[in-house]
């Protein structure tokens, strides 16, 4: 276990440390690291390995894999780029890519759209990432130009994964460089920070955090991944970095740190064009930290954090900050586990705020199932709600309504709710997904979002 009591006088180091180790051993996570700075002050607690079948220990400088937390980097950079002038966060994505003035999509959808995850159009699934993850810049964009628009520009939070590598696209073609270039010269070099890949760390001995767990060898162990193409790696991406380095960004935007990168003015864009997410119930999920709305560049959550939050390969991360409070979260685990992430924040915040602490257990195990919710409500009644619904690149969502009851499947999972007599939601186990319908706002037809990932009904 190591740790950096730092100038960090308003945090108990001794016990949030214990406390941490406490959470790691009861939800079984190899490691877990953890940066926390407020003003001047730093914390730095890392306790585990950074795999659980071996016995390196995990430090503020061990790799983890960015994934699609590198949408935030993007973003900042993207906004960095506005302040001085080189691109127009209100300019239409053909301004920088001709070739989509095919459509009318192409005029119609802004670059700030693209970096509040609001653009409208049906976009790439996660679940169907074997069929996009090695698409270049060709791909995605005859991907943009065929793609049909499900909500009208600036309405409606659809996360996917084209967004970004569109937005990645624009950046390059406007100023003659690679997003990696730009990220390296403006925003890691100056900070200190040194990235890498997954493959070169691996091929040099460097053990990377975030291995996939495999139930049956009860072990972790690398998961050897398919190429990234060009384009995609601007909204998912192999490159590492550690806990340490995040934090160093995020400090930099709090203080608003002078410097070539604009790291003022980056903090208060945060703040703008905000686009709201209809309010959610769902199994094994922390309201605290489902995202309420976003902003150009990141997520903004309930309780005034604004930041970023990414699970897969094995691993989650939680890149956090409040710039009014000048206080900055970033949590970093190998396992692949929302709920022990969200824990980990939530104990934290519990600590800067002098509030009573979560529960040790009260996520973890067969009680997570049986939780209790607020009543569920639609702005729709039951026989409404019936239908077909179209989203993202995966399959259309089928919804059969009556009152008291609301399924809601695919060929992917079956969600059932319980409405008003029970009081609760009922959740397959399997696919704990934050549930909501809404009013799409252009027509007032019915919406539905399963976690970020939002629906209109077609049929």
């Amino acid at each position: 276990m190591t740790g950096q009591r730092g100038l960090m006088v308003d945090l108990d180091y001794d016990r949030l440390t214990a406390e941490l180790d406490g959470i790691r051993r009861a939800a079984g996570v190899p490691g877990i690291a953890v940066e926390v700075s407020i003003g001047d002050r730093h914390l730095s607690i890392c306790t585990g390995t950074t795999a659980v079948d071996n016995g390196e220990t995990l430090t503020r400088e061990s790799k983890f894999t960015t994934l699609c937390l590198i949408k935030f980097l993007v973003s900042l950079l993207a906004l960095d780029l506005a302040h001085k002038k080189v691109i127009e966060l209100d300019d239409p994505l053909q301004r920088h890519i001709p070739e989509v003035a095919c459509s009318s999509k192409g005029h119609a959808i802004k670059l700030s759209y693209l970096l509040s995850l609001s653009a409208g159009y049906k976009g790439l699934h996660i679940d169907d990432v074997s069929e996009w993850l090695a698409w270049g810049e060709r791909e995605c964009i005859e991907y943009f130009n065929r793609t049909p628009m499900l909500f009208r520009p600036g309405t409606v939070v659809n996360e996917d994964h084209l967004g970004h590598a569109l937005l990645g696209c624009a950046i390059e073609r406007t100023t003659g460089k690679s997003v990696g270039t730009l990220l390296r010269e403006n925003l890691f070099e100056p900070l200190g920070i040194t990235t890498s890949t997954v493959h070169r760390d691996v091929e040099a001995g460097i053990a990377v955090a975030g291995y996939q767990f495999n139930n049956q060898r009860a072990l972790t162990e690398f998961r050897q991944t398919a190429h990234v193409g060009p384009a995609i790696s601007s909204s998912l991406s192999r490159m590492t970095m550690s806990v340490s380095d995040l934090a160093a960004i995020l400090r930099s935007i709090n203080g608003g740190s002078s410097g070539q990168f604009s790291f003022k003015e980056i903090g208060a864009a945060l703040d703008k064009e905000v686009v709201a997410v209809p309010g959610t119930v769902g199994a094994r999920q922390d309201p605290a930290w489902t995202p309420k709305a976003f902003s150009t560049g990141c997520a903004h959550f309930g309780n005034g954090m604004k930041g970023y939050l990414a699970v897969g390969a094995g691993q989650s991360w939680a890149v956090l900050t409040n710039i009014s409070r000048s206080i900055s979260i970033v949590v970093a685990m190998n396992v692949g586990s929302p709920v022990v992430r969200n824990h980990v924040v939530r104990l934290i915040c519990s600590h800067i705020d002098q509030t009573d602490p979560p529960r040790l257990g009260e996520e973890f195990g067969p009680e997570a199932y049986g939780m209790d919710f607020p009543t569920f409500t639609s702005p729709f009644g039951a026989e409404d709600l019936n239908g077909t619904y179209a989203g993202n690149q995966a399959g259309a969502v089928s919804v059969t309504a009556s009152p008291g009851l609301i399924v809601v499947r695919n060929d992917r999972f079956s969600l059932t709710i319980l409405e008003v007599q029970r009081k609760r939601m009922a959740i397959d186990t399997k696919t704990p997904i934050p549930i909501a319908f809404f009013a799409e706002p252009s027509s007032g037809a019915p919406g539905l979002m399963l976690g970020l990932s939002a629906y209109r009904k077609v049929a």
